[in-house]
Parts: structure tokens; C-alpha cells; sequence
């Protein structure tokens, strides 16, 4: 017997929910089946993560962005740092996020207009830009001033010419945002987050509104959001052009880092999507995505993944 349908077979008689879902109709049991199936590479991800320096020490951390290195990945280049999480992971694994680049491939066509809020170090907007190519455009929003950096060395060994750089945080208003970095990750530092975890912050980030900022826009294909918690504040500040292009929308949703950043419940999130006429979907590690019928539905199927702090990546696609 295989390690996930041993699985399935223990936590079947072990769990009264998925008892419930199982004797509710092949629509359920299939969802349960689903979910068991997530729960169990969720574990296996977690089981399996390289074990890196404790996050304190890489808060604030400035690297020597003279060591980076240049990897070349399926059809693009890009600059990493060895020495950071996820450079790491791009340079051992040749790609980043395998299930969300290949929603990505798949979604984005040559020609197409890709949005990158929350570039990171830039493996979507360089992945977006071999994909879309010189009649496309790529626009990638991204405040931490060191990962811009190795975003600009990409572009400049790429040569790319359909990427646009804007060194800003996105949010409902502009304004001046509070800021931490962890490695090449980090967050808006808002009120609720230094009440509930005591995080510091160590940066003054200038913050801007889309609907603002690309006014003159006139194509917009495909979202990545990714921007630890501040998702809705975001998407809040992007009404128009959501209304007037109807992208398709790749976020990340994660109900702890929402509890923790905001004082929004983790459901909000999805009302807000959903109320602006999108269907949602899970995309499984496999890539695969999981139609969702509602809410609950999502909600439902994060809490069986019994890890806190995982979060899940949507596909959102309009009705």
C-alpha cells in the first residue's frame, strides 16, 4: 500500500469530519480525498524543508549582493542569492513554486500584460517575460530595495525590454508603509501585527495605489499577489482595473498570516474576490486546480491541512 493511500485509509476511520464527507455523496468524498491528499504533501513539504538559519538572524540582514549568482532556469535567467531561502530553492531546484509556474505558463500567452505584486527577487517577472515576449508586458511592484536590486540584474542580462520595475509596496492609499524583511521576504509591519507578535520593523517603504498608478493601462491578462497578509488592501486599491480587464488573479491565501497582519477575519479575503464576480480555485502541488464551490469550502480545506502556518495559492477567474 502506497504512503498516501495509507494514509487516506488511516485518517478515514480516524477523522469523524471526513467519516461526515464521505457518507454525504461522491461530490464530498472526492473533496475528501482531495484535501487528505493536500494534507499529506503538505507534510511531506514540511518534513522536507531545508533547514536554514532561525529568522531572527535573517531579519534586517543586507546581503553581499556581490555573491550572487546567475541561474539559468527553463527558458529564462535570473540572479540569486545562495544564502537566502528562497535563492536557495530557485538555484537547487531549477524553478520556484512548481504547481503556481505551471498555472502561470499555462494562463499567460505571448502578447499578454502579466502583473507582479510582490516580485520578490523576480522569478515570476522573469518567467512572465519569456513567456509573454517583446509584444507582451510585464509590470512588477516590489519595495525591498536589495531583492530590486537582483531584479535590475536580470533585466540587465536579460536584456528584457517588456519589464517595467516599480519600486513600491501596493495598498488601498498611497502613503509611507512600515516595512521588515526577512531575507528576500518580507511584509507590511501594521498595528495588529505588533500587537499580536511583537514584530519589528526596519524599513520605511513608499506605498502606492494601482488604480492610480496604472490608470493609462490598457491591457491586463493575469495577477500574482503575494504580498504576506496585505492581499486585501491591495486588491482594494486595484478596483478599476479589476473591473475593467476581469484578470485572472494567482494569490496567495494565508488565514494565519491575515489573523496575525490585520484585523479582518481570514474569510474576508475570499468574500472580497468573490463579491468582485470571481470563482475560486485551489492549486494543488501538483498544479492541478481544485474548483471550490464557496468560502467555507476553502476555509474548510486549509484547517484539514492541520498546519498553522501553511498557507494555500488561489487561482481566481472571472465568472
Amino acid at each position: 500500500m502506497s504512503n498516501f493511500v495509507s494514509d487516506v485509509y488511516q485518517q478515514f476511520f480516524k477523522w469523524e469530519y471526513f467519516k461526515k464527507l464521505f457518507t454525504r455523496g461522491p461530490s464530498y468524498a472526492l473533496n475528501g480525498i482531495r484535501i487528505l491528499r493536500a494534507r499529506y504533501i503538505a507534510k511531506k513539504i514540511a518534513d522536507a524543508k531545508p533547514v536554514l538559519e532561525d529568522s531572527s538572524t535573517m531579519m534586517g540582514r543586507v546581503f553581499d549582493l556581490s555573491k550572487k549568482e546567475l541561474m539559468e532556469l527553463d527558458g529564462f535567467k535570473m540572479y540569486v542569492m545562495a544564502d537566502d531561502y528562497i535563492g536557495r530553492m530557485i538555484r537547487d531546484d531549477k524553478t520556484y513554486e512548481k504547481h503556481v509556474t505551471r498555472v502561470v505558463r499555462c494562463v499567460l500567452k505571448e502578447g499578454g500584460t502579466f502583473l507582479d505584486l510582490g516580485a520578490n527577487i523576480g522569478y515570476y517577472t522573469m518567467l512572465a517575460s519569456s513567456i509573454v515576449k517583446p509584444t507582451g508586458k510585464v509590470i512588477a511592484f516590489e519595495p525591498n530595495p536589495q531583492n530590486l536590486q537582483l531584479i535590475y540584474a536580470s533585466m540587465l542580462e536579460s536584456k528584457t525590454g517588456n519589464v517595467t520595475v516599480y519600486p513600491y509596496a501596493v495598498s488601498d492609499a498611497a502613503g509611507i508603509l512600515r516595512f521588515t524583511t526577512v531575507g528576500s521576504n518580507g511584509g507590511v509591519v501594521t498595528d495588529q501585527t505588533v500587537r499580536m507578535s511583537g514584530s519589528p520593523y526596519n524599513l520605511l517603504v513608499p506605498a502606492v495605489k494601482l488604480d492610480d498608478v496604472l490608470k493609462d493601462l490598457n491591457r491586463l491578462d493575469l495577477v500574482k499577489i503575494d504580498i504576506e497578509a496585505h492581499e486585501s488592501a491591495a486588491i482594494k486599491g486595484m478596483v478599476g482595473l479589476i473591473r475593467e480587464f476581469k484578470p485572472k488573479i494567482i494569490t496567495e491565501y494565508h488565514p494565519w498570516a491575515i489573523e496575525v497582519n490585520t484585523t479582518e477575519p481570514p474569510r474576508a479575503y475570499l468574500d472580497q474576490l468573490i463579491g468582485l464576480g470571481y470563482k475560486l480555485s485551489v492549486i494543488d502541488q501538483t498544479g492541478n486546480c481544485l474548483s471550490m464551490t464557496n468560502a467555507e469550502e476553502i476555509i474548510s480545506f486549509w484547517a484539514a491541512l492541520g498546519v498553522e502556518t501553511m498557507h494555500l495559492d488561489l487561482l481566481a477567474e472571472p465568472i
